[in-house]
């Protein structure tokens, strides 16, 4: 399939990514995360730092072996916003689910750039990933 433009693009990108982003908000302890029932530090360096890092550790370990093209920088887009959307979502609603309240206006502010980021750089993504496809 040749991406010709950026319906296509939203067509191959979007679909999966929504689709992937349900499938997950159905597993017990994310949806626990989401609905803030869980303790912060879990959600926090297990599900929110340690999912980023294992992830990244496992990409780039396959960096030798994966081709590099639109598909596999479709998926790493897609776990960054899911990482983004969800992590986001359960540190923010556990955010005082700690034994101080600073821990949560610290863990609050942690996140509160990455999503920013992820906001602002939705327009560009589909020039940044056409540009070289």
């Amino acid at each position: 399939m040749v991406i010709r433009s950026l319906f296509d693009l939203a067509l191959v990108g979007l679909v999966p990514f929504f689709l992937l982003l349900a499938l997950l908000s159905r597993i017990p302890f994310i949806k626990r995360a989401c609905a803030g029932k869980e303790h912060l530090w879990k959600v926090f360096w297990l599900f929110y730092v340690g999912a980023y890092i294992l992830f990244e550790l496992i990409y780039f370990g396959l960096s030798g072996v994966l081709i590099r093209n639109l598909y596999t920088d479709l998926a790493r887009l897609w776990f960054i916003y899911i990482w983004v959307i969800l992590g986001g979502i359960s540190v923010w609603r556990c955010a005082f689910n700690a034994n101080r309240r600073e821990w949560g206006y610290l863990a609050r502010a942690v996140v509160l750039f990455p999503a920013c980021i992820a906001v602002v750089s939705i327009p560009f993504l589909g020039f940044f990933l056409l540009d070289g496809y």
